[in-house]
């Protein structure tokens, strides 16, 4: 409404007043963008950091349930999941060959169902 008002010319207002709307206009666009601004600066802030704080948690609830839903102790168990992907990570972890019910083993690397994952085979 003020900028109808500041395009009319109306007798009796003074310059001083023009002036006053003008800089009244400007102060509300101002402020409304650095509120708008500032509120999603925070927000985009606290992002990554609500993640890691996530993660944190989650690692930290993993780690110390793992004697609860684990048979084996809480370094195998930690192998026995980074030997998940496929018979070279359990290689590498030195979780292979593993027979059934030991760390390492996952029916998806016993190819021949016979109870022992990640066996050599001969050539």
């Amino acid at each position: 409404m003020s900028k109808i008002l500041r395009n009319m010319r109306v007798n009796g207002r003074s310059a001083a007043d023009e002036k006053a709307l003008r800089l009244k206009d400007r102060f509300r666009a101002v402020s409304n963008k650095s509120f708008r601004d500032r509120s999603s600066w925070d927000f985009s802030a606290s992002v990554p950091l609500l993640l890691l704080a996530f993660l944190l948690a989650f690692l930290s609830f993993t780690y110390w349930a793992l004697p609860f839903f684990s048979p084996w102790s809480r370094s195998d168990t930690l192998l026995h999941l980074a030997s998940a992907p496929n018979c070279d990570a359990a290689r590498s972890v030195g979780l292979a060959p593993a027979n059934r019910g030991e760390p390492g083993y996952w029916p998806k690397h016993d190819a021949d169902n016979d109870g022992i994952a990640c066996e050599p085979w001969r050539r």
